[in-house]
């Protein structure tokens, strides 16, 4: 991501990075990539997620189902994330 903010060039992340990224209690960090359902990732997001698995980083791909309505879709992706957020965390 970059951006130009009162005259000056600002970059951030790394070519590939997920699209958003959760923090979960105890320190761990789940990496998100949003798709639309026709949507593919690129040469760097591959990258990217393989980076993820070799470091033991979950990383989500949310992609709408066909059929599946906008709500629906949010209602799994949510599901989907809290599943992921609850693993591995003792308390």
């Amino acid at each position: 991501m970059s951006a130009q903010i009162e005259g000056r060039f600002v970059a951030a992340g790394i070519k590939g990075q997920a699209d958003c990224y959760a923090y979960v209690r105890g320190g761990r960090v789940i990496e998100i990539e949003f798709k639309s359902r026709a949507g593919r990732q690129g040469e760097d997001q591959l990258t990217w997620q393989a980076f993820c698995a070799r470091w033991g980083i979950p990383y989500l791909l949310m992609k709408p189902i066909k059929g599946e309505t906008p709500e629906a879709t949010i209602d799994r992706w949510c599901r989907e994330l809290e599943a992921e957020a609850i693993r591995g965390v003792h308390p």
